[in-house]
């Protein structure tokens, strides 16, 4: 070994010593010992500090996986609710905008009217207007949807099955025939008479079809047996005019009945444009199917359905009472679920199902509008009232709670059922003066 190497040896050596007996002095310090037992424990207490870091990072990543998968869902439910939002606004217009006149016309408000005054009123009227809400004899839903049809056609036939038994085991009621026998009366005067109904019972056309034959049996030289229920099958002859905007009406019927609660006028007036119609050939537009030209059913009837994915515009008669619960009839064309011609709660009225348009159309040159138990919580309905308050023409609501505010508006306080017959009564009495 050289010497340089023996050197540096020597001097390790020598440093070795020296700690350990720095070591050994420190080992006897109390002082030094309490501090590296503080700094163990110290470093202890961070490594559990940080493992503890750790979790709380974990558990926060997981948490802030959770909050991102909410954040989603909420976005895709905040784009359900506007569409949901914009739909109902469009199909409740009314409720978020009441309908106000204008500046000016504060001056024109509702006023409790009598019968004898109305009867003074309409018998000026040329073209008179019927706007009906929902019959409280049966419970309709408003929330079935299209987008349910197509997930479960079977919950939404279910549904219907059991309203068609419950349309079954009701009739029209008196109020339904009171109209009837109105429009017949206001056809006979030459003056136009638009019945609009939200009802989906059928009840106004079985009313009015009862009434038409009525009037026709005379002429026909033949008894008919009496019943409140509508003829709902193709043997019925139901010819729509082909302006639907609320000409006299086309309808003839061969073998659906009648009732009627008050007695109609069958002077040789009306009888001559009934003997007109019955000479010509019954023809059913299998296009019109199903709508009836003398009442317009704005939220469909329960009699019909047609084709659930629109293969084809034409109406078919629905499935009578007695079927399964979940039944689903077929299109006749498609083979495809059909559907109910009932609106629901998703959809917008169509024209050539709910002639919206044509009603709208019509409504301009009426001067007269008898508004019966009606909500006015669409869209639509709002817009008939509307169009008649800024009109200014006469509107006359019945209702034992009236809701119209403003406007040229007669009230009169009482059910259907009782002013109705009332009105009806009056003005045939008038109509039998002259």
């Amino acid at each position: 070994m050289t010497l340089l190497a023996e050197s540096q040896t020597q001097i390790l050596e020598e440093e070795i010593i020296t700690q350990q007996n720095v070591q050994g002095v420190l080992n006897n310090d109390p002082s030094y010992l309490r501090t590296m037992a503080m700094i163990s424990e110290t470093e202890q207490s961070t490594q559990n500090t940080l493992n503890t870091i750790d979790e709380t990072l974990k558990k926060l990543s997981a948490t802030l996986e959770g909050v991102q998968k909410t954040v989603n869902i909420f976005g895709r439910h905040k784009v359900e609710f506007k569409k949901a939002t914009a739909h109902i606004e469009k199909r409740t217009g009314s409720l978020a905008t009441p309908v106000l006149p204008k500046e000016g016309d504060m001056s024109s408000m509702p006023v409790i009217s009598s019968i004898k005054d109305i009867v003074q009123q309409i018998k000026t009227k040329y073209h008179t207007a019927v706007l009906t809400g929902k019959n409280g004899k049966v419970s309709e839903s408003t929330s079935l949807t299209y987008e349910d049809f197509c997930k479960s056609p079977e919950e939404i036939w279910r549904w219907h099955h059991e309203f068609r038994k419950l349309v079954e085991k009701n009739k029209p009621s008196i109020s339904h025939h009171a109209l009837a026998d109105l429009q017949l009366l206001f056809k006979k005067q030459n003056q136009k008479f638009t019945l609009i109904t939200q009802n989906i019972d059928g009840y106004h056309v079985a009313a009015y079809l009862q009434a038409l034959e009525k009037i026709q049996a005379p002429q026909q030289n033949s008894p008919i047996k009496s019943t409140a229920k509508p003829n709902h099958t193709r043997t019925s002859s139901v010819r729509p005019s082909t302006n639907l905007g609320f000409t006299s009406s086309k309808i003839v019927t061969t073998n659906s009945t009648t009732k009627s609660s008050l007695q109609t006028s069958t002077s040789s007036t009306l009888k001559k444009v009934i003997k007109e119609e019955v000479k010509q050939k019954p023809v059913v537009s299998f296009k019109k199917f199903g709508l009836c030209d003398g009442v317009y059913e704005i939220n469909g009837n329960i009699n019909y359905m047609r084709c659930g994915k629109s293969c084809t515009p034409e109406l078919f008669p629905g499935p009578k009472v007695g079927f399964a619960d979940d039944f689903v009839p077929e299109c006749s064309k498609c083979k495809g679920a059909a559907r109910p011609h009932t609106l629901f709660f998703d959809e917008d009225y169509e024209e050539q199902y709910y002639r919206k348009v044509t009603i709208l159309n019509g409504i301009q040159e009426a001067d007269c509008l008898i508004v019966i138990g009606a909500a006015l919580d669409t869209e639509f309905t709002a817009s008939i009232v509307s169009q008649a308050i800024a009109k200014k023409q006469l509107i006359i609501e019945i209702d034992p709670k009236p809701s119209i505010k403003y406007g040229n508006v007669k009230h009169l306080i009482g059910d259907a059922e009782e002013v109705l017959p009332e009105l009806a009564k009056a003005l045939q009495a008038k109509d039998s003066k002259k």
